[in-house]
Formats: structure tokens, C-alpha cells, sequence
């Protein structure tokens, strides 16, 4: 017997998007926050608007009456077509109001050498000359130099004063450092009373400017003084934001006072040798919040080092014990090679984007005398009091060590007493926890997951009669007559391709193992049966039928491709 089916489809006509429920003052909210070329420069915020504005009526009508809106969206990388109507259109519709400005701007072009006069670049510094009075944010980068742009009229408009201006970046591409900082400029006719951040990249300013006073966030000229960053920054007693790079190699005076910022939350200081940035930080007294990101060189003389290694562990431990009180760390990165040493804060999901602990040294060759005593004098020291118990997650990059070095990191290895996660780049790091491991005081007691990026290739000699004897082996028996435990193991490589035998896994009953092979995501679960065609080398024989190699059960458990 046949039945008709009741009709369930939907008029379409009649539903109706949540979003076009919302009032005017939420979606111009909304459109405002999309409306911003200055955080997320791909976004192409301009693009975003003018296409919400041909939606529907209901929003262009709301678009087209927010002209503090379309203020905001004069950015020269999308306004760079032939014709001019565009350009204009956006400016009509800003109606006054104060401008956002944002260009890069190319005057070389990189394949004939020529220098070419584009509709954009005309448009912005017709927009810089007409209507510099209501600029209220703005950032350039150009690849002019600064001697360039002295002797190019165009410019001019900065040294006027700016009475609106709230925000402003400019970045040259290169300058003379002698001519440079010989003869700094007047910008802004030194008035800028509404000016909060100032950024200046290879441009050369009166440190003394009046303006700088008022500063919030501020990114120092290339090539400074202590002597004139640490008196500059006395008079700025409301600043928040810090960026140094390149401090000049100049002993301070002994009599340099020390500078008070109560409320600095951020400092970054990079490209600065290491003897520099710390008789910096010693003159500073930021707020106890303050988030330090450091980048520091070492000359090619390595034992220099021997010569400041007491003074990084006073000058730097507050900041690092400071930030381990203040902020939530849970995940970390170390890594050490012989030219590089860097411990970052890689916690995710970061209260208000807020930048995270970095401590990094680089060198500018190989430390020749020993490779890694930067490392073992350095960031053992400064963090040997660090409270980690925190931590879940750790990302290890590490050479291979001795013990007597090893031995440097065991404080805070064995601080890790929470963490649930370790990502190794190299499996010999296994090896050197075995050697300085204490059975009292088992390592890393909470860890469940455990990846490997690059395993061991081994001689036949370290795997006879099919077994595996890499330092994997070796740390899981540890592990287990230990009382510990694995829940889930990853290699970020194929370990058949390269010889390694895993069928030892497979006593370990429960333990996930994944992999990638052939392109494919692989997971198998230890126990399943199955050892012999999932975790055996591709070299070695295999006695029984395998069957159809990968072709398994995914429901019983034994294989899974994900």
C-alpha cells in the first residue's frame, strides 16, 4: 500500500537570519570591530566593508551612516587601483572625521630598478598634506631610506604639529647612523598632545621631545645609548609599553641613576649584545607584572660569558620569578643549539593577547670551547628557582649532553611534576634522562603523552634477534618498573622506513601508538594483536599470513587511520 508523505519542507521566505534581528547600534558594533587594517593588515578590512555594505539595504543604510567607520579604512595597499573614484568615494564617505591611515609603500620596483610613482603613494601623501590635522592613527613603512625622505618634500607634513594624532609608526628602510644620529629631527613641531604610541624604525628623534612625556607605548630609535634611553625614559612615567632594538654597546656611567616605570607591563629588548641588555634591565625598575622578551647576542668570543653569568642570574631571575607569579605558565619551549638558546612561554589561549616570556641568546658562531656552555652555565642558573609545577605541556629541543651537564637541568626537570605532555625533538633526549634520573624522585611522574620527532637510526648491533635497543626501549622498561605509565605515544615519522623495530610496544596494553605513513594519519592500539604487521620494521620478515598489511578491523580497535 502507497502513502503520500505529509509535505515537510520549509518556506524559505518566511525564515529569518538571527543577525538580521540585531539593531543598528550592534551591527555597526560589529562592523566597526571588522573595520581595522591595522591589526590583521591581510584581513583586507576595506574589502570586508564594502562587501557587508552590498548585503542587504538595512546595512548599507548603516554603513553608509557611519562615516567614523569609513574613517578608519584609508589604507593605501587596497585604494592602489588607476581610478580615482574609489579613492574618493572613501574619503567622501569618512565625512570629516578623524582618519585612520595605514600604507606601505614601494618605491623601488624590485625588477627594472626604477622608481615608479603609483596612484596609491600619490593618494597618501596627498591624504598626509591635506588632512594631517585629523589623522588620529597612522602607520607607514616605506623601503626609502631616511636621508631620502629628508630631502623629499613629500614628508614635510610630519614635521607640522599634530593635534589629533594618537598613534604613529614610521619605519625607513635603512639610514646613515653617523649622519642619523648626529642630527635627529623635530617632529611634530614637538606638539602632539594626544600622542599615546610612538613606533620609529631607523628615524632618528629628540629623545628630549616633549611629547614623549605623554607616551604610553613607545618603540626606541635603533641604536640608542643606556645613558639615553634610561634618561629619556625618566620623564615617562605612564608608559606601558617598551620596545628596544639594537642598544648601542656604551658602558653607562657609574653614577646613572635608576629609572622607576610603575606601570610598564611589556618590554621587549632584542638585537642587543648581552652585556648591554643587562646593564639596561640593572637601571630599570619596571612594574612586578612586567612581561620581559628578551633577544640578546653573544659576541664570537664565547668565554665573555664567564664574565656577566652572575649578573644574568641577579638581573634576571625577579623577572622570570615575577612572571611565574603573575601569569598562568602551562606550556613551555626550550631549545639549545650550539649557536641558539631560547625558553619562551607557549601557553595557549593568553588573556588579552598578551606577549609571553622570552629568553633567548644567540651567538655569532659556534661556541668552539664547548658547545653548550652557554647552555649549562645560563639557563639552568637563571631559572634553578623557577616554580614549574604547573606546567602540562614542554617542547624540547636539546643537543645531545653529558652528564655533567645534564645534570644543570635536573632542577628543573624535576620541578615538572604536573606536566602531562612532553614533545621531544630528538629521541636521544630519553637517553639523558636515564642518566641523570633519580629512582627516589621519579621524572615528570604525571606525564601521559609522550612525541618524538626525529627517532634514532640504529646500528644492527643496538637490535639483535629483531629487538629494539634505542633509547625509547630503554626509558619505557624505566617507566614501568617505575609504576609509570603511558596513555599515548606519536612519532612524527614513518619508524618502519628508517628500521626501527616498535613491536615491544606491544606489551604495554592500552597505550595508543600513532604515526604517519604514506600520507596518512595511523593509530594503533597496543595489545590488539597485531604487532608483527603494525609496529615491525618494514626490514623484518614477518613469520605469519599478515593478510592484507593496514586492511584491518577500524571497529575491533587494532588499526585505525585517521
Amino acid at each position: 500500500m502507497l502513502s503520500v508523505k505529509p509535505d515537510v519542507s520549509v518556506d524559505k521566505t518566511l525564515f529569518v537570519p538571527p543577525i538580521s534581528k540585531f539593531n543598528h547600534d550592534i551591527l555597526r558594533e560589529i562592523f566597526t570591530w571588522n573595520a581595522n587594517a591595522f591589526d590583521d593588515p591581510a584581513f583586507r578590512a576595506l574589502t570586508a566593508t564594502r562587501w557587508t555594505s552590498q548585503v542587504c539595504q538595512s546595512w548599507r543604510s548603516c554603513l553608509l551612516d557611519s562615516p567614523t567607520l569609513w574613517a578608519r579604512l584609508i589604507d593605501i595597499d587596497e585604494l592602489n587601483q588607476k581610478s580615482s573614484d574609489w579613492r574618493e568615494e572613501v574619503l567622501r564617505r569618512s565625512n570629516g572625521c578623524l582618519l585612520w591611515l595605514h600604507a606601505t609603500l614601494e618605491y623601488s620596483d624590485a625588477d627594472s630598478g626604477t622608481t615608479e610613482l603609483t596612484p596609491g603613494r600619490t593618494f597618501f601623501f596627498t591624504v598626509l598634506d591635506a588632512h594631517w590635522d585629523r589623522l588620529q592613527r597612522l602607520q607607514v613603512s616605506t623601503d626609502q631610506t631616511l636621508e631620502e625622505a629628508r630631502a623629499d618634500p613629500a614628508w614635510r607634513p610630519f614635521l607640522r604639529p599634530a593635534p589629533n594624532l594618537q598613534s604613529c609608526t614610521v619605519v625607513f628602510s635603512d639610514w646613515d647612523e653617523n649622519k642619523a644620529l648626529s642630527s635627529p629631527m623635530t617632529l611634530f613641531a614637538n606638539s602632539a598632545p594626544g600622542l599615546r604610541y610612538f613606533q620609529a624604525g631607523y628615524l632618528s628623534v629628540h629623545l628630549d621631545s616633549p611629547w614623549f612625556s605623554q607616551l604610553r607605548g613607545l618603540q626606541l630609535p635603533c641604536f640608542v645609548t643606556i645613558t639615553s634611553a634610561i634618561t629619556t625614559l625618566r620623564s615617562m612615567p605612564l608608559l606601558e609599553f617598551l620596545s628596544i632594538s639594537g642598544l648601542r654597546s656604551q658602558r653607562p656611567p657609574s653614577n646613572l641613576t635608576i629609572v622607576t616605570l610603575p606601570r610598564l607591563n611589556q618590554l621587549n629588548v632584542t638585537q642587543t649584545p648581552f652585556r648591554v641588555i643587562l646593564d639596561f634591565l640593572k637601571h630599570m625598575r619596571p612594574s612586578p607584572s612586567c612581561i620581559l622578551d628578551m633577544s640578546a647576542t653573544l659576541g664570537k668570543e664565547p668565554k665573555a660569558l664567564h664574565d656577566i653569568i652572575s649578573d644574568a642570574h641577579s638581573i634576571l631571575s625577579p623577572y622570570i620569578r615575577q612572571y611565574l607569579t603573575h601569569y598562568l605558565m602551562t606550556q613551555f619551549d626550550l631549545t639549545v643549539t650550539s649557536h641558539f638558546v631560547c625558553l619562551t612561554d607557549t601557553t595557549p589561549n593568553t588573556p588579552d593577547d598578551k606577549a609571553d616570556l622570552t629568553i633567548a641568546l644567540r651567538s655569532s658562531s659556534q661556541f668552539t670551547s664547548d658547545p653548550l656552555e652557554l647552555a649549562s652555565l645560563w639557563i639552568p642558573l637563571i631559572f634553578h628557582n623557577a616554580d614549574f609545577s604547573c606546567i602540562l605541556c614542554v617542547d624540547l629541543d636539546l643537543p645531545i649532553l653529558s652528564r655533567q651537564i645534564a645534570l644543570r637541568y635536573l632542577p628543573i626537570f624535576t620541578s615538572l611534576s604536573s606536566l602531562v605532555e612532553l614533545d621531544l625533538a630528538k629521541e636521544h633526549t630519553l637517553r639523558m634522562f636515564l642518566d641523570i634520573s633519580d629512582r627516589s624522585s621519579p621524572l615528570f611522574p604525571s606525564l601521559k603523552i609522550l612525541q618524538i620527532s626525529v627517532l634514532e637510526v640504529l646500528r644492527p648491533s643496538d637490535h639483535p634477534g629483531n629487538g629494539d635497543r634505542g633509547a625509547l626501549l630503554q626509558f619505557m622498561c624505566h617507566r614501568r618498573e617505575e609504576g609509570l605509565y603511558l596513555e599515548e605515544l606519536r612519532f612524527l615519522e614513518a619508524f618502519r622506513e628508517i628500521g626501527r623495530d616498535m613491536r615491544f610496544l606491544e606489551e604495554y596494553i592500552g597505550l595508543r601508538v600513532g604515526w604517519e605513513e604514506n600520507g596518512e594519519k595511523v593509530e594503533y592500539i597496543c595489545g590488539s594483536g597485531n604487532a608483527e604487521i603494525i609496529l615491525a620494521s618494514i626490514g623484518i620478515e614477518i613469520e605469519e599470513d599478515s593478510g592484507s598489511d593496514l586492511d584491518l578491523d577500524v571497529d575491533s580497535g587494532k588499526c585505525i587511520v585517521v
